[in-house]
């Protein structure tokens, strides 16, 4: 359950970055702090980065592009399903 939410939020800050972790909840139908746990384990892995947010309090979370394109990137972010597609 912990890979497949942060697997979705992976895809949602790839189309819809920049948003707080509620929005990111709301997004995939998931409870706020089960989101707050995969963004910050996201954050420690190197997947993901928050920012503070300018005109309010919180943070907006990004997705980390700087190694999109690396084979490290590309075999660990896909599922483990036994078809690797590189």
């Amino acid at each position: 359950m912990k890979a497949n939410i942060q697997q979705q939020l992976i895809d949602a800050l790839k189309t819809d970055g920049g948003k707080s972790s509620r929005h990111y909840a709301q997004l995939i139908g998931s409870d706020v702090r089960e989101v707050q746990k995969a963004l910050a384990e996201l954050k420690r892995i190197g997947k993901a980065y928050s920012m503070p947010k300018t005109k309010n309090n919180g943070y907006s979370w990004h997705l980390n592009a700087r190694d999109m394109g690396t084979l490290k990137h590309k075999i660990t972010s896909q599922r483990w399903d036994g078809g690797l597609s590189l």
